[in-house]
């Protein structure tokens, strides 16, 4: 009954062995780690932003959970503006 299934799993697997082996990484140029840099350096706030939330959460006595969560959430939104950041550096041609 699983048999294809185990099947397409071996498969996907081995693909992404030989994929991995073949390939190499290349090497980030000047414009690469500029619009790296610039991302990360106008992302950074966000998170800068959720770490101040975070102490006055617990000068007010929020729960710790929340404030993990806070601090988690601020950097998941640092992150996705980074990328998003990129992607509209790369396509502008920055």
């Amino acid at each position: 009954m699983y048999g294809h299934f185990y099947v397409a799993v071996v498969v996907i697997v081995a693909g992404h062995i030989v994929t991995t082996l073949a390939s190499r990484p290349e090497e980030q140029d000047e414009r690469d780690r500029l619009i790296s840099w610039r991302a990360e350096s106008q992302s950074s706030w966000l998170v800068a932003t959720g770490v101040l939330a975070g102490i006055a959460a617990l000068v007010f006595s929020v729960p710790t959970v929340w404030v993990a969560h806070l601090l988690l959430f601020s950097l998941f939104l640092s992150e996705i503006l980074k990328l998003t950041l990129q992607l509209t550096y790369y396509r502008r041609g920055i």
